[in-house]
């Protein structure tokens, strides 16, 4: 026996007209109700063919209405990944010439996907390539752009100090961290890192400049290079990835935490060896700190293990005692050879600390530096790689696409959103964006690549060169450094958003018949209602 609903009618819409209430009483619990149903009215076949009550199939013809006993099935069907652009490409406004100034080479989004934070690292204010952040926010009209561009002086003279090379913004989109690491402030490109504050009278910067010293002389150090804030906004990490210890350009992370007497360095600066030689493994190279501030992961793009500049993820946890490495270093291989696959080229950890997403953007599956993005957890044991690389083929080929120079992570760390800046649909290095999902079979492709074009011809614009995803996982900001609008290389910020919905399909599963047609057992969509 079964259980039969005799709950209050559901309202769904039908055919996208005005809700309506859907009578599902006497509905077993199964989703099965019996009884007969004379009604003309069309009628879609699972085969795709449209039946109306002109009725064409075969070669048969028959009209009438369409009479029937069945079974009817109420089938939920839940849908998804379609992903759509939130209106036209978002421009700066108030810094004067544009040209070349690279809005998108980095950008980061708050939490609930209404605020972005962007880098213009070429921009000309204050002087030549000193570089400026923007901040953008949605509106019910769009999205606008909150105040003047914001820059920063290190007061050594500010050409190509190349501000908002990295950024990153909190939780609640408040408090923002910008890295300037060509910045001459400690030495020649030493770089610093610098904090933007929201209050109800605009953006403003937030105590002096950050900076560090590895004690073996701090030009070239780039700190900057890569960025990454916590929720609340308390807690840095910053990239530093030229730094000399423990060997040249073996590359540092630095954390930085806020007090009531404003920024300080939380510890010396993190490093790690990978037993084949430190030199130019560039750790710094990308990083990300999770939601409380406690978990760091950081990119060693041309690290030796397993093979020359492979690349790995280096994962740092706090405690009492300090910072310390959390295990070793998390590497990869693609199968084809693992020389110079520079995983870590963007990481993105989600909010508990326990999934990375990782780019290795020149490895050479499906084609030589068509690149990946790889997946790792953890568990009581440790570290492990969660499943096979994930790839993408934009149809033109996949040689150079450089999927994973940028990765970003939802909130539970479920959905990744990343750049293959080099892709080339629409055009020769247009760029895209991938998004991948994950299900209880493992990571998908969720969709097609997500492409736009600016109007001003879609070569080499290098859309994906950053990507940032809110915490639902709904929203995605993708730097478009080389668009050519408002004028050559400028740049802009295109947002994607997905829509998803449920529907229910009343399913026939039994025969039905006209004057002239009579089909047996082929089931067919009646009705269909969207939530």
């Amino acid at each position: 026996s079964h259980a039969y609903r005799n709950s209050p009618p559901s309202y769904w819409s039908r055919d996208g007209l005005a809700k309506r209430p859907l009578n599902i009483a006497n509905v077993r619990d199964d989703g099965i109700y019996v009884g007969n149903y004379s009604k003309g009215y069309e009628v879609l076949q699972t085969s795709g063919r449209r039946i109306t009550n002109n009725l064409i199939v075969d070669g048969f013809e028959a009209s009438g209405s369409l009479t029937t006993q069945f079974i009817r099935q109420l089938n939920p069907v839940f849908s998804s990944g379609s992903w759509i652009k939130d209106g036209s490409p978002i421009t700066s406004s108030g810094d004067g010439d544009p040209l070349n100034d690279q809005l998108g080479r980095s950008v980061s989004i708050s939490s609930d996907g209404t605020i972005i934070a962007a880098g213009m690292p070429a921009s000309d204010d204050p002087l030549s390539a000193a570089g400026s952040i923007l901040i953008f926010k949605s509106s019910s009209l769009g999205w606008y752009q909150d105040g003047p561009p914001m820059t920063s002086s290190d007061g050594t003279g500010d050409t190509s100090d190349q501000l908002g090379f990295s950024v990153s913004i909190n939780s609640n989109g408040t408090i923002i961290a910008a890295g300037s690491p060509n910045s001459d402030i400690l030495g020649s490109n030493s770089g610093f890192v610098v904090i933007f504050k929201s209050s109800s009278l605009g953006w403003y910067q937030d105590g002096p400049q950050l900076t560090s010293n590895d004690g073996t002389g701090d030009a070239f150090d780039n700190l900057g290079f890569s960025i990454s804030i916590n929720s609340d906004g308390t807690i840095i990490a910053a990239g530093s990835a030229l730094s000399d210890v423990p060997g040249s350009s073996a590359g540092s992370v630095v954390i930085f935490k806020s007090s009531s007497l404003g920024w300080y360095q939380d510890g010396p600066q993190l490093t790690s060896s990978d037993a084949t030689g430190d030199v130019s493994d560039r750790l710094g190279q990308s990083v990300t700190i999770n939601s409380d501030g406690t978990i760091v992961a950081a990119g060693s793009i041309l690290s030796d293990v397993p093979g020359s500049s492979a690349g790995s993820v280096i994962v740092f946890k706090s405690s009492s005692l300090g910072w310390y490495q959390d295990g070793p270093q998390l590497t990869s291989s693609d199968g084809a050879g693992d020389t110079i696959d520079e995983l870590g080229s963007s990481v993105s950890i989600n909010s508990n600390g326990t999934i990375i997403a990782a780019g290795s953007p020149r490895t050479d599956v499906p084609g030589s530096s068509a690149g990946s993005v790889v997946i790792f957890k953890s568990s009581s044991l440790g570290w492990y790689q969660d499943g096979p690389q994930l790839t993408s083929s934009d149809d033109v080929g996949t040689t150079f696409d450089l999927l994973g120079s940028s990765v970003s992570i939802n909130s539970d760390g479920t959905i990744i959103a990343a750049g293959s800046p080099d892709s080339d649909v629409p055009g020769s290095a247009a760029g895209s964006v991938v998004i991948f999902k994950s299900s209880s079979l493992g990571w998908y492709q969720d969709g097609l690549q997500l492409t736009a074009s600016d109007g001003a011809g879609t070569t080499f614009d290098l859309l994906g060169r950053s990507v940032a995803i809110n915490g639902d996982g709904n929203i995605v900001a993708a730097g478009w450094p080389s668009s050519d609008v408002p004028s050559s290389s400028a740049g802009s910020v295109i947002v994607f958003k997905s829509f998803s919905f449920e529907s229910l399909e009343i399913l026939e599963k039994a025969n039905y018949s006209l004057p002239n047609l009579t089909a047996t057992g082929e089931t067919v969509i009646v009705e269909r209602f969207n939530a």
